[in-house]
């Protein structure tokens, strides 16, 4: 018979017969299992089986699976080996046998310890008797920990995300949020029922991955958690219960539920969002009225805040891909009191025209950050005319995105330059955020960072860029200015707009606390020259005379991006450069990211502080304000309306600003983490 599949699963065996079907009565887990009616039995066997798995000659793995069966005689046969067709001549690596099987489910676990190596073995399930067995929740897992780690995940793909060193991770993610139930993803992995994701390619995927293996990650590797609820098929009630289940004393019922399933202490979950991409047709609990989503917010926040008010909370807002800033308004009318951020994404340029220009598709998407900052300017101008309360943006996505394109151009060097670009800006303006998520860690659509298949793993450019970013970057912006840069005009493209004037050279810096030592992060977005420039450095000490370079991009053209064929074809370059001083020239390859890293002997900051600006109306900066931290301390600001107040520690604090001429003013709800915040302008009218 020809082979029936289930998925990558296939009909095996040699010599007897069987039938095979998808069986809908009496499932263990979800609506299905698989049977198997060994018909006709001689000297042979059939099962199932999977190909391409690697395993490693040595290196245990686990097997587990649940079964019953009827009128069966004889053992299941288990075996790792050749992914060649069975017979009675098979030679397999590793082999397993289960016996004792009974009509009821149960499950079965083996250890196969394959003695050869092998980058596209096959797991063979099978029996050789007649009668019928079901088969559901197989699962073969390394324990090796140069295969695994933190209880499940790849240990490449570990290795790849610790080392870009990630701040904060936001799970389930975005659209899929919407999609999960958290309740579903919690105990026995075996007895959890599938997710169904109805975007894009509309699958059914595993719940494996639920709440405790994803805070037990992060808290292995000190990554801050950010967990998005269910605002599209999920209520107020079930928010606040994933609350309880997380941050609940193990007195309360979900708390209880969190320590049965083997995590007494609370997880202390501080970040929490709501909603995603909820204007969008494309997510499940869809709507365009801002009102509908701003009362739905309520009900959801104020259920999650009765079980623990000291949340972060992270509305979603409105489009960041247009101009429009109406929802962002409604939902700060009715919300701005329950609220800490205000989630924008931003996407570009999307679709791109008929018989379009490379080049001109590359410049708008380079060019894009500048749109972006406009954007996000025009937002916290939004928030600044709606409330005092000190309502930052979070970039909760953001990636080059392109559609109709032929050249998978958000893999290549050009997407890595959009969000090197998008970075800096944010080093520029550290009032407009205290986060932002890339789109996204690990495939899915192109815009993942890292890929992996079953035999290998990949980076993309712009993993490149942030682990850059993670690594290669002061906690203090300082302040970079850049003169006499070749510019370029941009073409409208896709959702963005056409641009005049956009600088070659991109610039940002920061600094080490301690002020020993100095980031320089460059994006030179001309697609063909290299270019040469002076940097000049000011009120930075004592400088050292060579400089560790970082850089990625420059050598091959600007969609070259890595493959499995060349998976190195772009790839983070360092070296060590001399002349290093005061001033000092510098020149940056065409289409490049670079970070210059330089040892100095700048002054210290104290931390945490809080930073901020006064200005009046107009954005203009006011100096000579007194600004006072309500039971802190305080501070005058400069000529350009900056102050620097430190603070006893992490909290929340209250501003107040006065300046003769001006009305008092306010900045309420700042938070402050371990290093510090920026904190939104304070605006003094007369």
């Amino acid at each position: 018979m020809s082979p029936e599949r289930w998925g990558d699963w296939q009909e095996d065996g040699y010599a007897d017969r069987a039938a095979y079907s998808i069986d809908s009565v009496n499932a263990y887990n979800g609506r299905y299992s698989a049977r198997i009616d060994l018909t006709q039995h001689t000297n042979g066997r059939k099962g199932i089986s999977i190909p391409d798995i690697e395993v490693t000659a040595g290196h245990p793995y686990t097997f587990s699976i649940w079964l019953r069966q009827n009128a069966m005689t004889g053992p299941v046969t288990v075996t790792l080996g050749p992914s060649m067709g069975d017979s009675a001549s098979y030679v397999p690596y590793a082999t397993g046998s289960i016996t004792g099987v009974t009509g009821n489910w149960a499950k079965y676990t083996l250890t196969l310890t394959p003695n050869t190596s092998n980058q596209q073995a096959k797991l063979f399930i099978g029996f050789g008797a007649t009668g019928t067995l079901w088969l559901d929740m197989p699962s073969l897992m390394p324990t090796h920990a140069s295969e695994v780690s933190d209880g499940g995940f790849r240990t490449d793909w570990v290795n790849a995300l610790v080392d870009a060193k990630p701040n904060m991770l936001r799970w389930p993610g975005g659209i899929i949020a919407d999609w999960q139930h958290w309740q579903d993803g919690v105990g026995s992995r075996d007895s959890r029922p599938p997710i169904y994701y109805g975007q894009w390619d509309s699958v059914w995927m595993s719940n494996d991955v639920g709440t405790d293996e994803f805070l037990k990650f992060t808290a292995n590797h000190g990554i801050t958690p950010f967990l998005n609820v269910n605002y599209g098929t999920g209520t107020p009630t079930e928010a606040a219960n994933w609350v309880q289940y997380a941050n609940g004393a193990t007195s309360t019922a979900y708390g209880a539920q969190r320590a049965a399933n083997g995590h007494a202490i609370p997880y202390a979950v501080k970040f929490w969002g709501i909603g995603n991409e909820t204007w969008g047709a494309w997510t499940p609990g869809w709507t365009s009225d801002p009102n509908v989503f701003s009362s739905g917010y309520t009900a959801i926040q104020t259920a999650m805040a009765a079980q623990d008010p000291t949340l972060n909370f992270t509305a979603e807002g409105g489009d960041g891909n247009n101009n429009s800033n109406t929802w962002n308004q409604v939902l700060l009318q009715n919300n701005a009191s329950r609220m800490n951020n205000l989630a924008i994404h931003y996407y570009s340029p999307q679709g791109l025209p008929q018989g379009y220009s490379s080049l001109d598709v590359y410049r708008a998407s380079v060019g894009a950050p500048v749109t972006y900052a406009s954007r996000m300017l025009a937002t916290q101008n939004t928030v600044l005319n709606a409330t005092d309360r000190n309502i930052k943006l979070a970039i909760e996505e953001y990636n080059a995105m392109y559609f109709h394109d032929d050249q998978r151009r958000t893999r290549s060097t050009e997407a890595a330059l959009q969000v090197a670009g998008f970075l800096n800006s944010m080093v520029r303006n550290p009032h407009f955020a205290d986060f932002n998520h890339y789109s996204e860690v690990a495939n899915f659509w192109d815009g993942g960072s890292i890929r992996t298949s079953v035999r290998g793993m990949l980076v993309t450019p712009a993993y490149h860029v942030l682990k850059m970013f993670g690594n290669y970057r002061g906690p203090i912006s300082v302040q970079t200015s850049v003169s006499g840069s070749p510019t370029y005009n941009a073409p409208a493209m896709g959702n963005l707009p056409a641009v005049s004037g956009i600088p070659m050279l991109d610039a940002a810096a920061t600094k080490s606390a301690d002020g020993t030592e100095l980031y320089i992060s460059v994006v030179n977005r001309d697609e063909t020259n290299a270019q040469a420039t002076t940097l000049n450095l000011s009120n930075t000490g004592t400088i050292g005379a060579t400089a560790t370079v970082y850089s990625v991009g420059g050598g091959a053209g600007y969609l070259t991006k890595n493959t499995w064929q060349n998976p190195n074809a772009v790839p983070l370059a360092t070296n060590t450069i001399s002349g290093v001083g005061s001033s000092f020239t510098y020149t940056f390859p065409a289409h490049s990211y670079t970070v210059i890293k330089i040892t100095v002997s700048a002054s210290a900051t104290t931390v945490p502080s809080i930073v901020g600006k006064v200005v009046n109306a107009s954005g203009t900066g006011l100096a000579g304000a007194t600004v006072q931290v309500i039971g802190g301390g305080s501070a005058i600001t400069n000529s350009s309306g900056y102050y620097l107040i430190p603070v006893s520690g992490a909290g929340t604090y209250d501003l107040t600003a006065t300046l003769t001429g001006y009305t008092t003013g306010h900045k309420y709800a700042v938070i402050s983490d371990a290093g510090g915040t920026t904190a939104l302008p304070i605006v003094m009218k007369p």
